[in-house]
């Protein structure tokens, strides 16, 4: 018997009883979700970090952070990939409301700490 560990709705863990077909699909891939994409300044990109820490050497140029990756595991190469986007369905994996479903409406971005004391400095030494 194959299972798949998801949240649930109250942000526990549950096992999912999956098929045979779909287990013997994802044993050699990983669903994974990209954090960045630093490129050189020659253009030579350097390894895209995942989440669970294991970088892609020469990542598609597409993949943008929050894009989730379907990764061969004995080649370490990018299968295929899924942006997060307006409208895809997705489901909470931190915080308050892990585990609910839900679709994307609207993406807000947010300054860093960092771009803001920038973005501060920049407007005094123009003053």
């Amino acid at each position: 018997e194959n299972f798949r560990l998801l949240y649930d709705t109250k942000g526990r863990f549950r096992l999912h009883s999956i098929r045979d077909e779909e287990a013997d699909v994802w044993i050699s891939f990983q669903a994974v979700q990209s954090e960045n994409h630093p490129v050189l300044s020659e253009g030579n990109p350097l390894p895209e970090h995942i989440r669970w820490s294991h970088p892609i050497r020469y990542p598609d140029p597409l993949i943008k952070p929050n894009d989730t990756i379907k990764l061969d595991l004995e080649e370490n190469k990018v299968v295929e990939f899924i942006k997060s986007d307006v409208g895809k369905v997705v489901m909470v994996t931190g915080g308050r409301n892990r585990g609910r479903v839900g679709v994307i409406k609207n993406r807000i971005n947010k300054l860093t700490i960092i771009e803001e004391a920038r973005k501060r400095l920049s407007a005094q030494q123009a003053a």
